[in-house]
C-alpha cells in the first residue's frame, strides 16, 4: 500500500457584506466613543491639584502641566472634580465599563433620555453620600484641593452644616435620599447595561463549573470501572479488554464459513506483522496472526438485478421539447446540447445565445419543475469547465447502484490509492471511489432517510473487502446504539463499538496519545509518513522506541467513525472539538483518519474549526438551505431526492459532484461480518 502526502487546502467563500458602508460608519463611531471614553478615563485618572492652579491662575507655568491628556484634560478634571468630588473615580469606571460593554455589543439596548438619567442620578448619590461624611475623608480632601469630598453638589445638598437636604431632614433623612437615589440609578444601569452581561457571565461559570465537575465524576468513575492494559510491545490502550474474550465466546459455537475467492480484488501477500494496537486478552498476549487471513468475497454479496431503462429515447425527446418550450416562453433564446442519463438524474446541458445571462436560467428553477413535472430539479450554472448551464431532472425510472456492482468495477480492482471507499456512480453512470488517504477525513451531513447511513455501511464494508484486522484498525461511536451494532464482533475493531457519549472525549484522546506516539517513531526511523514506514527496508540491528522495546515493522491505518457528531457536541463541546481539530491537522500522515457523520449541520455542530480541517464532505439531502450552506459552502443540497442522492465535494474543494450511493442489505453486512468473525474465532 502507498500513500502520498497532501499539503491541505481549504476554500473559503468571503462574501461581502450588503452593507458594508453601514459597517464602516459602525466602525467610526465606536472608534470615535472609544477614543473619547479613554480620554476622559485618563484625565480623571492624572488629576493633579496643582492643574487647577496653572489654567485658573497661571501659577507656577514653568512646571506644566501634570495631567496626561494635557491642557484639556485639566480642564475636564477640575470641571468634575470641583462639581462632584471624590465620586470621579468611581464614576468614570462606571461609564468606561458600560462603554466597553456597548463596543463589544453586550448592552443590546438604545442610549435613551433614561439611561443618561440613570447615570447622572448614580453620581449624585454618590456625591451626597460623600457630603454627608466629609470629615472621614478630610485629609484627602485637603490634599487634593477640594471644597469636598463629594464636590460642590454633595457640599450643598447633604453637608451636614450646610446642606440644605440636611438641614431640612437630618443627616438620617439625606442618607436615605442619597441611597434611594442610587438604588433608582442602578436599576436603570443594570436594565441597560448589566442584566444581559451579568446573567451570561452567570450562565458561563454554570456551565463551565458543571462540565467540569461532569468530567471529573466521569473520568473518576471509568476509572474504577475500565482496566487499562499496557501493552509492551505496541503502546498503550485505554479500552475495555473483555472484546477479545468476548468476541470468541460468540462467534466459537457459529458455524466456520468456508474460506471464500476474493473474486474481484487482488490479494496482497504481506508477511506476517504485529499490529500497533491490538486489545490484549486477559492472560496479556499479543495480538493474533492474521498472515493467512482472507479478504471476503463477492459471493457473500446478493445477486446484480437485471439493468433498467431510466430514459427510454421517446421520453427524452418529449423532456427536451418541454425544457426548450419552457425557455422560449420566457424569452430565452438556449438550445439542448447534450444529454447525460445518470442512474438517478438526467444532465440536460444547455448553451444560451450570446448576450443571455445565465442568472435569467437560473431564476426559471420554479417554473421548470412545474412543466416538467419534477420531484425536484437542480441548476448548475455553469456545468463546471464547459460553456453550457446544467439543469438535473430526476429520472422516471431510477436505476438501482448496488455495492457488489461497485467492488467488481475496474476503477475498483485496479485502485491505486491507498484507502478506497465506495461511494456510488456519478451522473454518467461511472464509479466514484475515494481515496481517504488523500482525503484525509470525511464529513458526512444528511437528514433522516436521506442515506447516510447506507453511505456510512458502504464505507465501513469497502475497509472490510480491501484490508486484513493487522491492517487497518477501526473505532465505531455510535451514540444510537443501532446503527454499528452489525459490526460489534468485527476483528478489525480497537475496542467495542461505543455507545456512551461520555466514553467519546477519552476515545479520542486516546488517538491524540497514539497519533503522538507514531509520530515519534516515524522519527527514529527517519521517515515522513505511514507509507515510507510500512515501505522501508529492514533494519540491520532493531530500533528501539521510547519504552526500549523494538519498533514494529508495519503500523496498521485507524480510522474513527462517529455516526451522530451532535449529540456528543451537547456533551462535551469543546473538549471534542480540540481533539477532532488535532486529529484532523496531523493525524493523516500517520495513518488516522475520521470520518464523520451528522443529521442536522448546523454551525453550532459543524462548529468552523471542525469544517476549516474537514475539506472533503458529503451532503445528502437537508431541510434548508442554511443546512446546504455549512455543509457545501453552497445551496444545492436542499433540492436532493434522498435515499443516496448525495453531493461530493472533494478534497480539493473545486467542484461538488453529484452521485447516486450504493446500497448494502443488512443480509449482505451480516454474511460479510459473519465471514471475517468466522476466521479470527
Amino acid at each position: 500500500m502507498t500513500s502520498g502526502t497532501q499539503e491541505l487546502k481549504v476554500d473559503g467563500n468571503d462574501q461581502p457584506s450588503a452593507h458594508g458602508d453601514f459597517s464602516f460608519l459602525t466602525l467610526l463611531k465606536k472608534g470615535f466613543w472609544l477614543l473619547i471614553g479613554i480620554l476622559f478615563f485618563l484625565a480623571v485618572l492624572s488629576y493633579h491639584p496643582s492643574d487647577s492652579d496653572v489654567i485658573l491662575n497661571g501659577v507656577a507655568e514653568s512646571f506644566g502641566i501634570r495631567n496626561w491628556v494635557g491642557r484639556s484634560g485639566a480642564w475636564i478634571a477640575h470641571a468634575l472634580f470641583m462639581s462632584f468630588g471624590l465620586t470621579c473615580y468611581p464614576g468614570i469606571i462606571l461609564i468606561f465599563a458600560s462603554l466597553i460593554l456597548r463596543l463589544t455589543n453586550r448592552a443590546k439596548m438604545r442610549i435613551t433620555f433614561m439611561y443618561l438619567l440613570s447615570f447622572l442620578l448614580i453620581w449624585v448619590s454618590i456625591s451626597m453620600f460623600l457630603g454627608i461624611f466629609k470629615h472621614h475623608f478630610a485629609g484627602l480632601v485637603a490634599a487634593m484641593n477640594l471644597p469636598g469630598a463629594g464636590g460642590v453638589l454633595g457640599q450643598k445638598l447633604c453637608d451636614p452644616d450646610e446642606g440644605w437636604i440636611s438641614y431640612s431632614l437630618n443627616p438620617i433623612g439625606a442618607m436615605i435620599v442619597s441611597m434611594s437615589l442610587l438604588v433608582i440609578g442602578g436599576i436603570g444601569l443594570w436594565y441597560y447595561d448589566w442584566a444581559d452581561t451579568l446573567t451570561w457571565l452567570w450562565q458561563e461559570a454554570l456551565e463551565r463549573g458543571g462540565k467540569f465537575l461532569r468530567n471529573y465524576r466521569e473520568r473518576a468513575d471509568l476509572s474504577r470501572k475500565v482496566e487499562v492494559k499496557t501493552e509492551k510491545k505496541d503502546g498503550t490502550n485505554p479500552f475495555a479488554t473483555a472484546h477479545t474474550r468476548a468476541s470468541k465466546e460468540d462467534v466459537t459455537n457459529k458455524p466456520k464459513v468456508k474460506t471464500a475467492a476474493s473474486a474481484g480484488v487482488q490479494k496482497t501477500q504481506t508477511p506476517a506483522v504485529q499490529p500497533a494496537i491490538a486489545v490484549a486478552s486477559e492472560d496479556g498476549e499479543a495480538g493474533t496472526d492474521y498472515s493467512n487471513f482472507e479478504l471476503p468475497g463477492v459471493e457473500l454479496l446478493n445477486e446484480l438485478p437485471e439493468k433498467t431503462v431510466v430514459l427510454d429515447p421517446k421520453e427524452l425527446q418529449t423532456k427536451k421539447q418541454a425544457l426548450q418550450r419552457t425557455l422560449e416562453s420566457f424569452g430565452i433564446d438556449a438550445t439542448v446540447e447534450d444529454v447525460t442519463c445518470g442512474p438517478r438524474v438526467t444532465l440536460f446541458e444547455i448553451k444560451p445565445a450570446p448576450g443571455v445571462k445565465v442568472e435569467r436560467i437560473s431564476s426559471l428553477q420554479n417554473n421548470l419543475k412545474m412543466e416538467l413535472r419534477a420531484e425536484s430539479i437542480r441548476i448548475l450554472t455553469p456545468v463546471p469547465g464547459r460553456d453550457t448551464v446544467g439543469i438535473e431532472i430526476p429520472n422516471t425510472r431510477p436505476a438501482p447502484v448496488n455495492f457488489r456492482e461497485l467492488i467488481q468495477s475496474s476503477a475498483w480492482n485496479d485502485w491505486s490509492g491507498a484507502i478506497p471507499l465506495a461511494l456510488g456512480k456519478n451522473i454518467s453512470g461511472s464509479s466514484v471511489i475515494l481515496d481517504l488517504a488523500k482525503a484525509p477525513h470525511l464529513l458526512i451531513a444528511g437528514a433522516t432517510g436521506s442515506g447516510k447511513s447506507v453511505c456510512m455501511n458502504s464505507i465501513i464494508m469497502s475497509l472490510l473487502y480491501r484490508f486484513r484486522p493487522d491492517e487497518l484498525k477501526m473505532i465505531l461511536v455510535d451514540p444510537k446504539v443501532v446503527e454499528f451494532a452489525g459490526y460489534s464482533k468485527l476483528p478489525h475493531l480497537v475496542a467495542p463499538v461505543i455507545n456512551d457519549v461520555k466514553r467519546v472525549p477519552m476515545v479520542l484522546e486516546w488517538a491524540v496519545k497514539e497519533m503522538e506516539r507514531r509520530y515519534r517513531l516515524l522519527s527514529k526511523v527517519g521517515v515522513r509518513n505511514i507509507a515510507s514506514f510500512n515501505s522501508r527496508d529492514p533494519e540491520p540491528e532493531p530500533i528501539l522506541d521510547d519504552a526500549g522495546e523494538p519498533i514494529p515493522p508495519k503500523l496498521p491505518f485507524i480510522v474513527i467513525f462517529i455516526d451522530e457528531l451532535a449529540d456528543i457536541m451537547m456533551t462535551a463541546k469543546m473538549e471534542v472539538e480540540t481533539y477532532l481539530a488535532r486529529i484532523a491537522q496531523m493525524a493523516r500522515a500517520v495513518g488516522i483518519h475520521a470520518v464523520i457523520a451528522t443529521q442536522r449541520p448546523s454551525v453550532n455542530v459543524i462548529t468552523g474549526v471542525i469544517k476549516a480541517n474537514f475539506p472533503t464532505r458529503i451532503a445528502f439531502r437537508v431541510t434548508s438551505v442554511t443546512d446546504s450552506r455549512t455543509i457545501l459552502d453552497g445551496k444545492g443540497a436542499e433540492a436532493l431526492l434522498g435515499q443516496g442522492d448525495m453531493l461530493f465535494k472533494g478534497p480539493n474543494g473545486a467542484s461538488v459532484l453529484r452521485v447516486q450511493g450504493c446500497y448494502l442489505s443488512d443480509e449482505e453486512i451480516e454474511n460479510t461480518v459473519s465471514f471475517l468473525c468466522a476466521q479470527a474465532a
